[in-house]
């Protein structure tokens, strides 16, 4: 089957993350390290960095930019949306990925070439988070309406990541391959696009995760053609510690596709991880002197959780230091 990978840019630290994820595919990933790579910058915005684009056509990445993301351009994460549906009516492979740009391979994706009974995969959730559990979860309620809004029948199942706690179906968005032919992303788009002009949220309020709601909408209008992914893809690296069993212990080369979330922005990140991580091993070998990328964020190491929340809260006063910093200033400029 034949596979087009799709990931998205914009100027600042989202060009720095393309290309560490672009560079892993074409370092780890196998027979599909070839894969026709497109990156989208689909919202206005500055301009990419003449030094990112060249990087990129060296890595043979095709770059659009067109502005797709015009009606949801307040949520950047309505960019990859965007991105899929256009790649799926615009190229001719058999399957679509699209990824988040905080990611990386570490392995040949093997399970991301569709056999002939699979339209879609996708890694289940972490957690439970804005899902639910059944009929005596808080959310059921919620989940209901949307399932007889999309025309779902009978939800799938699912065991989220983390702890194996059984769950109706809701996968990560992070990772989503598709065969072209069956529509799932122009669908992805339609049913987030309907969700939010009716404003329906989850009970949280929160829309952060509503492009993983509608997701878990579209796979679950045909359960018996998807395949959720094992633990090895989109793996969670700052939980590693939470998960349970094998991949609470995992190795970087037991892993396929790292979700980093902010953390390779953390100087010494790898080096501080708990469980550590075995450092004579080619992936880390690979990744360490690529990190940290820019701009680098620096955290005390008091013996506290490397959490997201901390990362996230870390790297959000760094940029917005960074912004408010003047020509002049003691450091880099603006």
């Amino acid at each position: 089957m034949s596979l087009r990978v799709v990931c998205c840019v914009e100027a600042g630290r989202l060009e720095g993350e393309a290309l560490l994820l672009c560079r892993s595919l074409r370092r780890f990933g196998g027979a599909l390290a070839d894969s026709p790579i497109v990156a989208y910058r689909p919202r206005e915005g500055d301009p990419l960095s003449d030094e990112t684009r060249a990087a990129l056509a060296e890595l043979d990445v095709e770059l659009i930019e067109e502005v797709l993301n015009v009606e949801h351009s307040f949520h950047p994460i309505a960019n990859k949306l965007h991105a899929g549906a256009h790649a799926e009516r615009s190229f001719a492979e058999d399957a679509i990925v699209v990824l988040d740009s905080d990611a990386v391979f570490l392995a040949e994706p093997q399970l991301l070439d569709l056999g002939e009974g699979s339209d879609g995969a996708a890694a289940p959730v972490g957690k439970v988070s804005e899902g639910t559990t059944g009929p005596d979860h808080d959310n059921e309620p919620y989940w209901r309406e949307l399932y007889a809004l999309a025309g779902v029948d009978d939800p799938p199942w699912i065991e989220t990541a983390l702890r194996g706690t059984r769950a109706r179906g809701y996968w990560n968005s992070g990772l989503v391959a598709a065969r072209r032919d069956a529509g799932l992303l122009g669908e992805w788009l339609e049913l987030f696009a309907r969700l939010l002009a009716e404003g329906r949220l989850p009970p949280s309020g929160r829309i952060d995760n509503l492009d993983q709601i509608a997701l878990a909408l579209v796979l679950s209008r045909r359960p018996r053609r998807i395949q959720t992914l094992p633990w090895s893809y989109n793996y969670r690296i700052t939980r590693r510690g939470r998960y349970a069993g094998d991949a609470g212990r995992a190795e970087l080369t037991d892993l396929v596709h790292v979700h980093y979330m902010r953390s390779f922005y953390v100087e010494g990140f790898l080096e501080r991880i708990d469980p550590p991580f075995d450092p004579d091993t080619e992936p880390y070998r690979w990744l360490a002197p690529q990190l940290p990328l820019e701009p680098r964020v620096v955290l005390d190491d008091d013996g506290s959780p490397l959490t997201s929340r901390r990362i996230r809260r870390a790297l959000g006063d760094e940029l917005r230091r960074r912004e408010l910093e003047l020509p002049g200033d003691v450091g880099e400029g603006p």
